[in-house]
């Protein structure tokens, strides 16, 4: 058994409270997806083809925010949290 299973993670309620009050976990959340996406623009979108790994997806809304502003030739998504992923997916 890895560490990560005997976690609060590994608990699919605990996603779930985790997604519901995200807000108030991460109260920068808007803040960090605005200069991520300004990174992403400067130093990675105008090459060709360009792909994100996003380790610790979570609930994936990090990506969905890139992929409204930029075109991605290939995303790829990891979490240990199985709940999370899903939500993700």
């Amino acid at each position: 058994m890895s560490h990560f299973e005997t976690s609060r993670w590994a608990d699919s309620q605990f996603g779930q409270d985790y997604r519901d009050d995200a807000e108030i976990y991460l109260p920068h959340r808007s803040n960090f997806f605005n200069v991520a996406k300004s990174y992403f623009k400067f130093f990675v979108s105008h090459k060709q083809q360009p792909s994100v790994l996003d380790v610790g997806c979570g609930d994936g809304l990090f990506i969905q925010e890139l992929l409204r502003s930029h075109e991605l030739e290939k995303v790829v998504l990891l979490d240990g949290s199985l709940e999370m992923f899903e939500v993700a997916w």
